[in-house]
């Protein structure tokens, strides 16, 4: 018990100091005497971005982006006051806000579990295993790209744990690693398929913010849909030639036994997927039809965030079997992240401050990598960007190193003739890419401590296949379809 009190105290005193750092980089730094092209001001902002990363790094999320948005209240931009204006009132946060609390409702409804149910059991999957084992990879995929992610993996895992059971596979076997990654390769791989799940929005809402670039909802997913569906065909195909697990013992497994309850999709199920596919359509009304065109005008005056308000409106309104499609407080207070929503407020605020003209750090940034990227194509650039943030991602938070090499996108994509839509497309590949230590994510942690059913060493080669995967794709059919799309 005394061993467990100083480990706790010892603890809490290493978070008194990661935040005695952070304040000190956020409100000191600025004082130290200005680099090359790098202005006060610009040191101002270095010392309050670094600290961010550092917050975000050793604590959470939280602290960090409110200590952060104190600091720029003090940094001569404005006042407290008034940057939580500025900050609060970016129509991304609200789009934010409003479309985790209509997720939600979809995760809520359990329509999402329904449809997966009925995908899984269907008798075209019966003597074929790698058949079944991508298309249940696929609904893992899409239970934790619609669901709590953690969750969503817990169940999965706990599906296969019982198929593992009934046809016979022990602990330390092939294909039971193979499936218990896989599950974590699909939330990577699906996670980033939709754009306004949490990590995208982060990352295309501070590119946009930066460059003033807003990346289109639908030809992304043309890019994204795709890739992550390969990914898992990837994955697949590399543990069959290079794992090489037996499969002989699904050859006979009856896929309908996998779910006991009734697979049936209710009625308010169904109207809230009806419900949720018009709202999809109408986001990509905008971006997938002429300008000129009438109701795209008149999308476009609404805005994004001004559309979800509306949806929020009708679902919250219309009801079926006596209960209406949307019940907004219960929706928002379990849907809603405020942790990633305070994230994004205070990066949307410092992203462009960044490479404005007023700080000099676009400037600075050129002087000194421009001698080393000298000569580079853009696609020599874009490949190097991409490896680099997947070599740090396996080791950094992953949305930290999104953060930080965005500048270093938008500093150069011109300059290297690059194409900036597929450079950021890459770097949010890049940081899903987060599989090779504990250290990358906390699900691969989770990965490490299945000692119960796997060893570590099985971990790693199976991740090494799998961020080989990863790459190959992302330097090939995702850059390809990406030059090809944008």
């Amino acid at each position: 018990m005394a061993t467990q009190t100083q480990q706790q105290a010892k603890k809490m005193d290493l978070s008194w100091l990661h935040l005695a750092i952070m304040f000190l980089l956020m409100f000191c730094f600025g004082f130290i005497t200005p680099i090359g092209a790098i202005t006060p001001l610009g040191m101002k902002m270095v010392g309050i971005f670094f600290g961010l990363l550092y917050g975000w790094s050793t604590m959470d999320m939280l602290l960090p982006s409110l200590m952060g948005m104190v600091a720029l209240g003090f940094s001569g931009l404005g006042s407290v006051k008034e940057i939580l204006i500025m900050g609060f009132g970016n129509e991304t946060i609200v789009f934010l806000i409003f479309i985790l609390a209509l997720v939600q409702m979809l995760i809520d409804s359990g329509a999402v579990n329904a449809v997966s149910s009925f995908i899984i059991t269907r008798k075209a999957l019966q003597g074929r295993p790698w058949v079944f084992s991508f298309v249940f990879l696929c609904v893992s995929g899409l239970l934790c790209t619609f669901g709590q992610a953690y969750a969503s993996i817990f169940l999965c895992w706990g599906i296969l744990y019982g198929v593992f059971d009934k046809v016979g596979y022990k602990p330390y076997e092939k294909y039971p690693t193979m499936m218990i990654i896989g599950v974590i390769i699909s939330a990577a791989a699906f996670g980033i398929m939709i754009p306004f799940r949490a990590m995208p929005l982060v990352i295309l809402s501070t590119f946009a913010s930066i460059t003033g670039i807003t990346v289109n909802y639908l030809q992304y997913m043309l890019v994204m849909v795709p890739t992550g569906l390969v990914i898992m065909a990837g994955y697949l195909f590399a543990c069959k030639l290079f794992w090489r697990p037996d499969v002989s013992k699904m050859q006979d497994f009856d896929v309908e036994k996998l779910v006991t309850e009734s697979k049936e999709i209710t009625k308010y199920q169904k109207a809230i997927l009806i419900a949720f596919g018009i709202m999809l359509i109408i986001l990509l009304i905008p971006g997938s039809l002429p300008k000129s065109w009438g109701i795209v005008a008149f999308l476009n005056s609404i805005g994004n965030a001004g559309l979800m308000i509306i949806c929020t409106i009708l679902f919250c309104m219309i009801k079926v079997e006596g209960k209406p499609l949307l019940d907004f407080s219960a929706a928002a207070r379990s849907g809603i992240n405020w942790h990633v929503l305070l994230m994004l407020v205070v990066v949307m605020l410092m992203s462009s401050l960044l490479i404005s003209d007023a700080t000099g750090i676009k400037v600075f940034l050129v002087d000194v990598l421009k001698p080393i990227l000298s000569g580079c194509s853009g696609v020599i650039f874009l490949v190097a960007l991409f490896l680099i943030t997947l070599i740090l991602t396996n080791f950094m938070n992953n949305i930290v190193v999104g953060v930080m090499f965005l500048p270093v996108l938008a500093a150069f994509y011109q300059t290297m003739d690059a194409n900036p839509i597929v450079g950021v497309i890459l770097i949010l590949l890049s940081i899903n890419t987060a599989f090779l230590t504990p250290a990358a994510s906390p699900a691969t942690a989770m990965l490490y401590a299945k000692t119960e059913w796997m060893h570590p060493k099985d971990v790693l080669k199976v991740m090494v296949i799998t961020v080989g995967v990863f790459t190959a794709i992302a330097l090939t059919l995702t850059m390809g379809l990406g030059l090809l799309v944008f």
